[in-house]
């Protein structure tokens, strides 16, 4: 082997070295809200745990960061992200909640728009039946038509059978 394809070799090793301890360093220091707010986000939920801290701390920083208005889109992508913890007791309590809370249109939408990317078809149809509950007029409830219009063209457009067959109930 040549002296010159010797240092090539070690110049490539340290280069690999030092780009995965910039890496490393760059995963710790920035923050799970900085991420969402980034515009060219490319994360999903599965990918999250490893990177910030485990899934204990990504689900409580998403739940908090589905709150925040501002930076632009990060509670959009903080509930479309939970969507991928919806196997767990304490997101299913906030998935259920933000279906039918009066203020937050938004987030129910997302929920909805999404519902197909929740692995268990028994709580994709619970969401469906409350989100329809919330905007029932026989139960005495003033619900703006845009809401149940909102809601019904979402559900109506799943590509879940059994969620789209609420609708027509």
């Amino acid at each position: 082997m040549r002296l010159e394809s010797r240092h090539t070799i070690k110049r490539f090793i340290v280069f690999m070295s030092l780009s995965l301890f910039m890496q490393n360093t760059y995963a710790d220091t920035r923050s799970l809200e900085q991420e969402l707010a980034g515009r060219h986000f490319e994360l999903v939920a599965s990918d999250l745990a490893g990177i910030f801290g485990g899934e204990d701390k990504v689900v409580s920083d998403l739940i908090k960061l589905r709150d925040i208005d501002t930076p632009p889109f990060v509670s959009t992508r903080a509930e479309k992200l939970l969507l991928g913890f919806s196997n767990r007791e304490d997101v299913m309590a906030v998935l259920r909640q933000d279906v039918v809370g009066e203020n937050s249109l938004g987030l129910c939408s997302i929920i909805l728009a999404n519902i197909t990317e929740i692995p268990e078809q028994a709580f994709r149809v619970e969401l469906a039946q409350l989100a329809l509950s919330s905007i029932n007029t026989k139960s005495g409830n003033k619900v703006l038509p845009s809401r149940i219009n909102r809601i019904k063209s979402i559900l109506n457009s799943s590509t879940d059978k059994k969620v789209k067959a609420l609708v027509g109930k």
